[in-house]
């Protein structure tokens, strides 16, 4: 990708269906300057799931890593079961930037 005429390296791994981090995913963390954790707000065991299971292998990682916590399927409204103001709070608990798409 470039960004104001700098070439940036992106490389993106879906690992929500993993249930245990390895060595080689958490080595990657080790060498990444941002993560990008999503949840769906339609079901909040998915935001536990981040808070309890990925970031503290992520941060355990690299403390030093950007984390961007992002939650996911914003037009299902009427489903919804994680609220903004709680979607806020878990990303200052994570220290981590907040936004919903």
């Amino acid at each position: 990708v470039d960004i104001d005429n700098k070439k940036i390296k992106l490389q993106i791994w879906d690992i929500a269906n993993l249930k245990q981090l390895d060595t080689a995913l958490i080595s990657r963390f080790k060498q990444s300057h941002a993560v990008i954790m999503v949840y769906d707000i339609t079901n909040a065991e998915t935001l536990q799931s981040l808070k309890d299971d990925w970031y503290p292998s992520i941060n355990d990682a690299n403390q030093k890593i950007r984390k961007f916590l992002i939650g996911n399927k914003c037009d299902l409204k009427d489903k919804r079961a994680v609220q903004i103001p709680d979607g806020k709070a878990a990303a200052r608990k994570l220290n981590a930037e907040f936004e919903e798409t």
